[in-house]
């Protein structure tokens, strides 16, 4: 085994008179559940908190990986360079991601799985935070399945000069992975900077006992970041940040595996985030607790080689690319101690080009051709907000808030002859009310009603060429927005150290049912007429030419599930962890479930952690039952084995040791047993036994 090693240095200043939160543990927070810092155990929905201890430890090889071991959120994986979240049954564009709180989703994000989660590193966060279920009175569109927000690490900011450097080196086995980041940080007079650079390669990736090596699953990424702050005066802070994730070799690997279409499909993708943020802090008893205004600018790029079997001597590239711009500001009123108000508006605008261009390899000719989407389209969305959190009492919170969207997509799709302009705008009012009572210490009751909606956006609405299975689509313009309504109840258990044998529990619940409206789904349909696509105009059907699919508002839609986590750390060294989820689905019109609905898990975890030495260990088992509800769209998904992708069990051995003050290594053997094993709609199997190792340090 070969380990990757970049040696670097961090700022690591301890403050004079500050005591250990070992002594006085803080509560975990969270900004996400209501667009405030509220506890998590007070949070009036559920949420899920992942920080950046938690990635080391659980050896997260990706963002979405991250998530994998949180409880109501699976993941799925299309190419190896994806890792689309499924939130309560939802995934792709009904589940909103957020970046430092600015919207990720744009105007071309497809529904089912998607990979624009794992173009963001997830070695420059500072946590994720996912808010669960419909949140678009908090979050607009797209917040159907939940919230994704990914927040990253700041630079400390220290009033004396301060500097240093820091650097991991990381190696897996399964897939050859070589990882590399080294990051450097200064801070002085109020200002600080922190910059880092990761590199990383993976070769294909090796399954368990029975499948062995998996082709078409190794890229190479390359990822840059740098971010500073500046605090001018007390409560006052600006933040600059950049971020760039570019990732090369990117296989589709179903749609080649398959041998229905394609003989080779290669991309490579880019994601560049910049934003600048003011951020403002009341004093005590002001009226005006907190204010932040953000201006970014995100661009997205796909670029795609394909070759197709029915045309083998082309390749066509293809280049799809976003830009969008937005702009926000809100602020936080409190009102003496039973009101707090966040009231805030949100403007994004976003840019598409797309191109195509067919270079056939025998006459050595070049044909440019209407890409994906139409080129120069405009999509734009505009939205008002303001919740209210009313305390009556000492341990009861009421939370109601709304919101109003107005979107707008331009498009022109002149390439087709019906639509030569697409202009399509549409308006949405969202809400929510929510309750939290304290029943006892440690224990609250939650229960609440928020919607959720998604308007439709230019990948719904051009369907200029884009290919489906058995056809090819074409311009919907009268669609609809996807609305959702979502009844919850829970509760939360923290029991504190006061007894002898529990020192800390901690434990959630909650069940939930959701209603969907409007669903868009792909269906057959004709243009000019016909059932075909007429690529001649003979008005005859010749060899090739494929059906004609249209979107359509044709769907309605259940889901109902339950989720339930705990942790017990039952003496100084010893903590327990583990849940379950549950969800079931129904398509209310074809009255068969959701596709690639999620199936049943569960999680459980012993770890151990030394009072000398600096050292843990852990023992880690995931068992997921097999998922044999399947729709007709599922049952020919070629991702799907035949009769429902199987259930599966196996459990990881990890631990981390100091090595020295301020170098740390992290150890795993994941998939211990070497079990075959497929996540529910993933296009190759997970790793086999995969040796995992992380060096860390900083300076």
């Amino acid at each position: 085994m070969v380990v990757a090693v970049l040696v670097a240095a961090s700022v690591a200043t301890a403050r004079a008179g500050e005591s250990s939160a070992a002594d006085h543990p803080l509560p975990e927070m969270v900004v996400t559940a209501t667009r405030e810092p509220v506890a998590v155990f007070d949070a009036p929905v559920a949420v899920n908190v992942v920080d950046a201890r938690a990635m080391r430890e659980r050896l997260s090889r990706t963002t979405p990986e991250a998530l994998q071991e949180e409880i109501g959120i699976v993941t799925q994986s299309t190419r190896a360079g994806d890792g689309s979240p499924f939130i309560r049954g939802l995934t792709g564009n009904q589940v909103l991601i957020l970046y430092d709180g600015v919207r990720f989703n744009n105007t071309i994000f497809r529904s089912g799985p998607n990979q624009y989660l794992n173009t963001v590193d997830a070695f420059t966060l500072d946590r994720v935070e996912v808010l669960r279920g419909p949140s678009s009175s908090l979050y607009g569109a797209d917040a159907l399945g939940g919230t994704i927000n990914l927040i990253p690490r700041d630079p400390a900011v220290t009033s004396d000069l301060s500097y240093g450097a820091e650097g991991m080196g990381r190696y897996a086995s399964a897939n050859r992975e070589t990882t590399g980041r080294a990051a450097g940080e200064v801070s002085t007079d109020g200002v600080g900077a922190r910059a880092g650079y990761t590199r990383r390669n993976f070769a294909d990736l090796r399954g368990g006992r029975h499948t062995g090596l998996q082709d078409l699953t190794d890229y190479r990424e390359d990822d840059a970041d740098a971010r500073v702050r500046w605090t001018p005066a007390d409560g006052h802070a600006l933040t600059l940040g950049y971020a760039r994730v570019h990732q090369a070799g990117l296989d589709r690997k179903d749609q080649v595996d398959s041998g229905a279409r394609l003989v080779r499909a290669q991309k490579r993708q880019q994601t560049d985030v910049g934003l600048f943020r003011y951020g403002f802090s009341g004093a005590e008893g002001e009226v005006v607790k907190a204010a932040s205004a953000t201006t970014s600018l995100i661009g997205q790029t796909d670029n795609q080689d394909r070759v197709e079997k029915n045309a083998p001597t082309t390749r066509r590239r293809e280049m799809d690319q976003v830009v969008s711009f937005g702009q926000g500001a809100q602020g936080r009123f409190d009102f003496g101690e039973w009101s707090s108000v966040v009231i805030g508006a949100e403007y994004y605008h976003d840019h598409v080009n797309s191109s195509r261009e067919d270079f056939n390899r025998t006459a050595l000719t070049f044909r440019r051709r209407a890409g994906t989407f139409p080129d120069n389209s405009d999509a734009n969305l505009f939205d008002l907000f303001a919740q209210d959190t009313v305390t009556p009492l000492d341990d009861l919170d009421l939370i109601a808030g709304g919101r109003y969207s107005w979107s707008r997509v331009n498009a022109d799709i002149s390439q087709t002859t019906a639509f030569p302009r697409l202009r399509a705008t549409f308006r949405a009012f969202t809400g929510n009310v929510r309750v939290r009572y304290g029943v006892a210490d440690g224990l609250n009751l939650i229960g609440g009603v928020s919607q959720g909606f998604r308007a439709p956006n230019v990948n719904d609405l051009s369907g200029l060429v884009t290919s489906g299975l058995g056809g090819q689509e074409v311009p919907e313009p009268d669609l609809k927005p996807e609305g959702s309504i979502n009844y919850e109840v829970g509760s939360r258990v923290d029991l504190s150290p006061n007894a002898d044998f529990m020192r800390r529990l901690r434990w959630e619940g909650f069940a939930f049912s959701t209603m969907m409206s409007d669903l868009i789904a792909r269906g057959p349909g004709t243009f000019n007429g016909l059932t075909f696509v007429d690529a001649n105009g003979n008005g005859a059907r010749d060899a090739g030419e494929p059906n004609v699919l249209v979107k359509r508002n044709t769907g309605r839609a259940s889901l109902t599930g339950v989720e339930t986590a705990a942790t017990w750390d039952f003496d100084a060294h010893w903590a327990l962890r583990g849940g379950f989820a549950w969800i079931a689905s129904r398509d209310r019109v074809a009255e068969e479930p959701l596709a690639k609905t999620p199936p049943a898990e569960g999680l459980a975890a012993l770890r151990y952690t030394a009072e000398r030495g600096g050292w843990w260990a852990e023992a880690a088992g995931e068992f997921v039952r097999a998922q044999k509800r399947l729709p007709a769209a599922d049952k020919s998904d070629f991702r799907i084995p035949p009769g429902g992708t199987p259930g599966f069990s196996f459990f990881h051995l990890r631990g981390g040791a100091r090595l020295a003050e301020r170098v740390d290594l992290t150890l795993a053997v994941e998939n211990v047993g070497d079990h075959d094993y497929r996540r529910h709609g993933s296009s190759f199997n997970g790793a086999g036994t995969n040796f995992v190792a992380t060096l860390g340090a900083r300076f």
